[in-house]
């Protein structure tokens, strides 16, 4: 038995070494010029795929993943963690204006618990929060101040989320869009610049060739893929934000949305060590957006 594994090692060994000369005489016969042109383009698509590559995977496997959401049936949520109470959906739709959305909820706890509620299109997911009542609780609470004070913070939370019902096919869409247009401005702008400024470079052979095109278009590409996801999360941040400042102008709402990243804030700052000490410019931000719209509000409504 040792005998015919060894045997069969030294075939395979002889094989692979018969079939890489094989590749290599059949290489040293294509024409250099031919040889690196093909080299250049293998570089550049590695050059591109690092750049945008793994933006465009994101987007497809956020698009499916969507896709998922919004093709199960709600009786499947309904079977699994139970119906959405009647109120809690009428206070959805009364919100929103739109009777046609389809509520559904989820009581497993897992890191989408720290969101409340996630509306994509007309698919509306309840979840079990991890830092403020549910609004079932809110709901059926028998202490009206606390009720009325979370009411509203739902209040925000339903008009916020319903103003990004649709950011998630945004997001997916730029994820695919923004490599391209980082590419096709990068290649206008070193085109542009070459014929204007820059001299032209001389040709270059051997080894000096080979490194600069190993080297050189892959670290281009981490640059892009740099360049990419920091454009990303600023158009990111501009939807935010928006979503934000399309709530309605009514001071108990604003005031609930305060409410709400307060006590978000307050959360992470306890179970995310990073949060501790890089704290999130895009909540300090809303939440002094926010208070400016309540200040102008009352001061509207006393003058």
């Amino acid at each position: 038995m040792k005998h015919t594994r060894l045997l069969l090692i030294v075939s395979l060994t002889i094989l692979t070494s018969a079939f890489q000369i094989g590749a290599m005489n059949k290489l040293s016969k294509v024409p250099r010029p031919l040889a690196k042109k093909y080299f250049s383009k293998v570089m550049t698509v590695v050059g591109l795929s690092i750049a945008g590559g793994s933006m465009v995977r994101a987007s497809i496997s956020n698009a499916g993943s969507i896709a998922r959401i919004n093709r199960t049936p709600d009786e499947f949520f309904n079977k699994k963690y139970g119906r959405v109470p009647f109120l809690v959906k009428s206070l959805l739709k009364k919100t929103t204006g739109n009777n046609n959305l389809r509520v559904v909820k989820i009581t497993v706890s897992s890191d989408v618990s720290k969101t409340p509620i996630a509306i994509y299109g007309n698919r509306v997911i309840m979840f079990e929060p991890s830092f403020v009542p549910s609004l079932e609780d809110v709901l059926h609470s028998q202490d009206p101040i606390a009720e009325a004070q979370d009411r509203n913070m739902y209040r925000f939370l339903i008009h916020k989320k319903y103003n990004q019902k649709n950011d998630t096919y945004r997001l997916i869409a730029a994820k695919c869009s923004i490599p391209v247009l980082t590419c096709c401005g990068f290649l206008l702008t070193l085109r542009g610049a070459r014929s204007l400024i820059l001299p032209k470079s001389k040709p270059t052979s051997g080894i000096r060739w080979f490194s600069k095109e190993l080297g050189g278009k892959p670290l281009l590409g981490c640059l892009g893929n740099v360049i990419n996801y920091l454009l990303h999360i600023e158009y990111m941040k501009y939807l935010f934000q928006k979503a934000n400042d399309k709530v309605p102008d009514e001071i108990d709402i604003l005031k609930g949305g305060v409410r709400f990243y307060d006590e978000e804030t307050k959360y992470l700052a306890a179970t995310d060590k990073l949060y501790k000490e890089y704290e999130n410019p895009i909540t300090e931000k809303s939440i002094k957006r926010l208070e400016s719209r309540i200040e102008n509000l009352e001061q509207q409504e006393s003058s």
